[in-house]
């Protein structure tokens, strides 16, 4: 069994995580991530980037949002775990959100898009990675409207 820790940002991708997380232990393994974490005396990104180094496998699922950058940092937590996970050389498993996906605006903050373009940008050229699209929870929102 091994230790799979999923990284995202939170708010927008909740139902995906939860796709993920299902889908990992239904292959007999162990997911690690931000849904696991109580109240503790280290600080997020810290406590964050410990966990990516325990687990054997990182899964980063991208779609629109950058993330929450600690204070004094210009890098996301989701950005940041993703670096811990290469440099420790944990294999990278990349699902990103089509381009073309229908996605709700207010999952796309206007001030995010270039630092989430090149995020994505680096994770394109240095991985083998896949589309998703949204669960067909997420969608029914959408289909109300």
């Amino acid at each position: 069994m091994s230790r799979v820790y999923i990284s995202s940002t939170f708010t927008d991708l909740q139902d995906e995580r939860r796709a993920c997380r299902d889908a990992i232990r239904d292959l007999g393994h162990f997911p690690v991530g931000m849904e696991d974490y109580g109240a503790a005396d280290e600080r997020p990104l810290e406590y964050c980037l410990k966990d990516v180094r325990s687990c054997e496998v990182y899964v980063g699922i991208i779609a629109w949002k950058y993330g929450f950058c600690p204070d004094g940092t210009m890098k996301s937590i989701t950005q940041s775990e993703y670096e811990a996970a290469r440099t420790n050389k944990i294999p990278c498993y990349i699902l990103m959100l089509a381009e073309d996906a229908m996605w709700p605006r207010s999952r796309i903050p206007d001030d995010d898009q270039p630092r989430i373009r090149q995020f994505r940008a680096t994770l394109g050229n240095d991985h083998m990675w896949c589309h998703f699209v949204m669960p067909r929870a997420s969608l029914s929102p959408l289909l109300k409207a």
